[in-house]
């Protein structure tokens, strides 16, 4: 297996960092995978994950969004000032430029074999931004989103009214004490594209198959919410995996797989396939 590390600008001085894994096999879809909040690419299960959807016979382009700020993935550091900009905008925007630009990234990299097929795949906020993407292309083929949240606006009105006064929310984080910080631009961006944004409306405008992988034990993200992208997808299948928290049981540093986390690999793959 092969990978390759690129770049790639999305203007206003900002670039998204990938890696693209692939093998020999011939008659491949790209499948792009998407982190959640105050994740990265490198985080935890997500290169394991690569690797396997590769070994499968997938080619698979693991990004970075470009706001989320992380400069030291080991330790899970973050470039304060850059991390707080983000927005969900943001990051529709980059998901959207790296499929605009898959065929320049798969030929500056030797990479021959795509069949034309696009697979999205997002983790908690990244499935929230796979869904929104896709609804809004006619180019994507299959959708799958891990432990994905099923409603954009997610915060209390005593939270925005605190946020606002504030213009900025403080937070700590918890595996490495840095303190980080999101702009009320945030807020305010998913609030003025509430409609554009409502997930139950973006997947019901899907008409591939959609794969909604939650944990029964997702704490962070509720299965009531998964449950709801269900009901409003078309064509949708939806597997609750038993004992499954919102990281699948992982942590990061990656310390090995788990029988959790490879029911989740699997049962993507089977779902790929077919």
């Amino acid at each position: 297996m092969n990978k390759n590390t690129f770049v790639l600008n999305v203007g206003n001085g900002l670039v998204v960092n990938g890696d693209i894994y692939n093998t020999d096999a011939i008659d491949k879809a790209v499948l792009i995978t998407t982190h959640g909040f105050k994740a990265y690419r490198e985080w935890g299960f997500f290169p394991y994950m690569a690797e396997q959807y590769a070994l499968s016979g997938i080619i698979v382009i693991n990004i970075d969004f470009s706001q989320n700020g992380v400069v030291n993935a080991e330790k899970g550091i973050f470039d304060v000032d850059l991390f707080r900009t983000v927005t969900v905008t943001q990051e529709i925007k980059d998901l959207n430029t790296v499929i605009d630009n898959l065929k320049t990234l798969l030929e500056n990299n030797s990479i021959e074999g795509w069949n034309g097929d696009v697979y999205l795949l997002g983790h908690s906020l990244g499935g929230a931004v796979s869904i929104i993407t896709a609804s809004q292309r006619n180019d994507v083929t299959k959708v799958v989103t891990w432990g994905s949240i099923g409603d954009i606006d997610r915060n209390s009105q005593r939270q925005k009214d605190d946020w606002r006064a504030k213009g900025v929310m403080e937070f700590e984080n918890r595996i490495t004490g840095q303190m980080l910080y999101l702009d009320v631009e945030y807020l305010e961006d998913k609030l003025r594209n509430n409609e554009k944004y409502d997930l139950e409306l973006c997947i019901s405008k899907l008409d591939i198959p959609t794969l909604i992988v939650h944990g029964d034990k997702d704490f962070t993200v509720s299965t009531k919410e998964a449950e709801k992208l269900n009901n409003a997808a078309k064509y949708s299948e939806l597997c609750i995996i038993k004992k499954a928290n919102h990281t699948f049981n992982c942590r990061h540093p990656f310390t090995g797989t788990n029988e959790i986390l490879d029911e989740a690999i699997n049962t993507t793959i089977e779902f790929l396939k077919k």
